[in-house]
């Protein structure tokens, strides 16, 4: 949200198009950055004064197969065309960030990962075969037994190595919309870690939120969240239509939920999230150990719950931080980085907490930890 540039945009439709933008390109010898939805953390996609390759009008899905999950799709496609596409055929994604809207090429460029990334790896992991076209005009393909060398390269290579023109990826059966949620409130980061200790054989999706606030005996209290997948239920077809994920477009029937950033607003500052993530842990402790079905949508896509949210944060920003740790010292190493932020007055609004493992892509980010 800070930083920006002027840069040349082409937004093209087709596939030639993106190989008309890359000649251009090279012809006038300026560089070119791929842009999915912008969602990416920093000026990942910025390009001062230079080309800007908008793919989100390259957005069709080029096959389905509702037998054995596999999908192809364009680079503009995103997560949530994805899953409306192929959940009345009991698909999901296999991997999912916290939101629905970036597009898959811009996913396959930055390898992301969701609340199962111990159980099944990053995004990258998931696509079976991709079609890259490289800087000198060629299409190549490539996966994991196919030019691996370039493929695991560009999977997660931020576009450094060329464009994705088609990604095909393998997706996870669902035999419900719903997944089966179990809470537990932790009432410090010791707690967290042995409630993640006791749940990682069970769980399908396990994610922790930490109160950055708390102090003392309470540092690094939070809630962790467990989710496994229903088996088939009587009402299983109507869970599986993508409407019953849609979140209302109202709250309590009132409130647009298109205008909750800006009540969001009135409390960022240290004071009103102090309060609100105190509520929040309150509330969760009370509910402490109980189950509910969510809807998959509704669980995934938590940064999708205040439309817009980021405009919360205007005129300053916001900075997002992810600390990648070895097992063996991420609970000293998160402990050291909460009691940090506290004595210097930049403690985090939001702070989760996954658990990980390695991956064999070459600019890898992740580690066997947290």
């Amino acid at each position: 949200m800070r930083a920006h540039s002027m840069s040349y945009v082409y937004r093209p439709s087709t596939v030639d198009g993106i190989r008309e933008v890359l000649r251009l390109a090279q012809e006038s010898g300026r560089s070119l950055v791929p842009r999915g939805s912008g969602f990416s953390y920093g000026d990942t996609a910025l390009n001062a004064e230079n080309i800007v390759l908008d793919l989100t009008g390259v957005n069709r899905v080029l096959d389905w197969d509702p037998v054995t999950g596999v999908i192809s799709v364009e680079p503009g496609v995103t997560i949530g065309q994805v899953w409306r596409h192929v959940l009345s055929d009991g698909w999901w994604p296999a991997v999912v960030p916290g939101t629905m809207y970036p597009t898959l090429g811009g996913c396959a460029s930055t390898n992301v990962h969701g609340k199962n990334n111990w159980r099944v790896g990053s995004l990258g992991e998931q696509i079976l075969s991709a079609e890259l076209l490289l800087p000198s005009g060629e299409t190549i393909s490539c996966g994991p037994n196919e030019r691996a060398d370039m493929f695991f390269a560009a999977v997660g290579g931020l576009g450094l190595l060329g464009v994705f023109l088609r990604l095909t990826l393998r997706l996870e059966r669902v035999r419900s919309g719903l997944l089966r949620v179990e809470e537990w409130a932790a009432g410090s980061l010791a707690e967290i870690f042995s409630l993640f200790a006791q749940n990682l054989d069970r769980a399908e999706h396990l994610i922790g939120w930490i109160d950055g606030f708390a102090r003392g005996p309470a540092l690094g209290r939070g809630l962790v969240q467990m989710a496994n997948t229903l088996g088939h239920t009587p009402d299983a077809a109507r869970t599986l239509r993508p409407a019953y994920q849609d979140l209302p477009p109202t709250v309590l029937g009132i409130v647009p939920r298109s205008m909750l950033w800006r009540v969001m607003k009135l409390g960022a500052n240290d004071l009103g999230i102090q309060a609100m993530n105190a509520t929040r842990y309150t509330m969760g402790a009370r509910r402490s150990g109980k189950v509910s079905h969510v809807p998959h949508a509704q669980f995934h896509f938590i940064l999708d719950y205040v439309p817009n949210w980021k405009w919360a944060f205007r005129p300053g920003g916001l900075i997002q931080y992810q600390a990648f740790i070895p097992d063996a010292t991420a609970q000293a190493a998160f402990g050291a980085l909460l009691e940090g932020s506290q004595r210097s007055g930049f403690v985090p609004y939001l702070a989760v907490f996954k658990r990980h493992r390695r991956d064999p892509f070459l600019l890898s980010y992740s580690v066997d930890g947290f």
